[in-house]
């Protein structure tokens, strides 16, 4: 594929998320809550357009909340987390705004999801302005699409323990505004973030312009990993890190302008590969073109046990990803529909 069809393809579509028709109506600013305890498991909620403030809500299984016409605000005016959802199944976010909640660092993030939060989907919504943590951690086989993530303080997704999930068709720009880099304290600072995750699909994002951090990166007895179609442009740190894990997939992205000038020792802008097994670049480039392009370190050749604190087994596989290292213009425009 080529990097035009990369790019044009990567971001935001134009899908309309509209609610079915038995939707319960809630007023603009009202508790959310209380219509949510007042419902059986599986209602439709249509939040009226306006601002809900300080709010958390917690669903039922099957419950969904969509927003109208792009004019619903979910305003945690430092809450900490918009959603309460462990342990519950089936949830649709749609069409929110979601700004100013305040996650405790490492937790659950503003959404409120972690891995005991399964089969919920996240669609066109916009996540700006989450302080403290991340604005999602994914579930088991969440899907997160078709949203943009802006100016929040930390990364805008991340991952602990979870299976089965996929990011995709989502624009993630000028996150991790902290400017913590990945060797904080927390090394939380990404575009996304992923780590001890199985089987997630990284594919078709627009991710550029993120602070001290890197595009993607996938962390920590990660298995089958697949990042495709994504374009990654311009964050100050590599495009892609892909670190102690297990059989990832890289292939068909667009990366460009990274790690330009190079971020605290980080070598190349494309895909930072370290701790991995036979692992191979793009042949497209020689070997010692791919090297500098990829920034390969320290690949295992052999075979190791797997498990926490092992080092990993199966191959790593980078092709036909396109990694240009001439910078891009740093005010690359939004792809967010206005």
């Amino acid at each position: 594929m080529d990097a035009a069809t990369i790019a044009n393809n990567a971001g935001i579509t134009t899908a309309v998320y509209a609610p079915p028709s038995n939707f319960v109506r809630i007023a603009a600013g009202a508790n959310i809550q209380a219509a949510v305890d007042a419902n059986p498991s599986g209602t439709v909620f249509l939040l009226s357009a306006g601002t809900y403030t300080g709010q958390t809500i917690h669903p039922k299984n099957g419950d969904s909340f969509y927003g109208e016409n792009g004019q619903t605000v979910l305003n945690g005016a430092g809450a900490q987390h918009a959603f309460e959802g462990q342990g519950v199944a089936n949830v649709t976010i749609s069409g929110l705004k979601i700004t100013n909640y305040a996650p405790p660092d490492q937790g659950i993030g503003a959404l409120g999801t972690d891995g005991g939060a399964t089969d919920w989907v996240v669609q066109g919504c916009e996540f700006t302005g989450i302080t403290s943590s991340v604005a999602i951690m994914l579930g088991t086989r969440m899907i997160v699409r078709d949203n943009y993530f802006h100016d929040n303080q930390t990364a805008a997704i991340g991952a602990w323990n979870v299976t089965g999930a996929v990011v995709t068709h989502n624009e993630i720009a000028h996150n991790n505004l902290s400017g913590a880099g990945p060797f904080s304290a927390t090394g939380a600072g990404a575009g996304i973030k992923v780590a001890q995750a199985t089987d997630t699909i990284i594919s078709n994002n627009y991710i550029h312009d993120n602070v001290a951090a890197p595009g993607i990166w996938t962390d920590i007895n990660c298995s089958g990993t697949v990042i495709e179609g994504n374009h990654i442009a311009n964050n100050d740190v590599t495009g892609i890190i892909d670190e102690l894990d297990y059989g990832s997939t890289i292939r068909g992205n667009l990366i460009e302008g990274n790690n330009d000038p190079s971020y605290d020792g980080f070598q190349g802008g494309g895909i930072y590969i370290q701790n991995l097994a036979e692992c191979r670049g793009d042949r497209q480039y020689p070997p010692w073109e791919c090297r500098r392009r990829l920034g390969l370190q320290n690949q295992i050749a052999g075979p190791a046990p797997r498990g926490p604190g092992s080092s990993p087994t199966t191959p790593c596989t980078t092709t036909s990803s396109s990694c240009r290292p001439a910078p891009m213009a740093r005010a690359a425009a939004f792809r967010h529909p206005t």
